[in-house]
């Protein structure tokens, strides 16, 4: 099952607002790969660059896809999905500095937290409302 996602770093003709996205492969160990590469496609702003990435599932891991943007005041909203072999698994959100989970298990939160630490994204939060369990570290508890 090969599945496909839109990786990008766009900006407005203003330059005020902003879209990232991009594509991760987290391991079981906790190691995380950036996936690039892919065909060009159409970015949600005019400026910048998008690609349309096609991936297959490790055995071994999960897919990670970031989705953020940013407006002219400097805030962040986004999404964060983990992929697995039968699909979306755990989906969360960030909105008003806040990550919250959305839906799915949440046994797969600590692999978007994962990647939200390689981004730097994970100090700018004020909080973290998921409950992370599993994972390299094992369980941690409550979020």
């Amino acid at each position: 099952m090969t599945l496909e996602f839109v990786e990008e770093a766009t900006r407005s003709r203003s330059g005020r607002h902003r879209a990232y996205a991009a594509v991760f492969i987290v391991r079981e160990d906790g190691s995380v790969e950036r996936v690039r590469g892919g065909e060009r496609t159409r970015g949600t702003y005019s400026r910048g660059d998008a690609r349309l990435v096609r991936v297959n599932p490790p055995k071994q891991g999960y897919i990670v896809h970031v989705k953020l943007v940013m407006n002219p005041r400097g805030w962040v909203k986004g999404r964060i999905n983990v992929y697995g072999d039968q699909g979306l698994l755990y989906s969360a959100v960030i909105r008003e500095r806040k990550l919250r989970g959305s839906m799915g298990d949440p046994r797969y939160s600590w692999a978007a937290l994962r990647v939200l630490e390689e981004l730097g994204v994970a100090k700018a939060l004020r909080r973290i409302n998921v409950e992370v369990r599993g994972g390299p570290r094992g369980d941690a508890g409550g979020g």
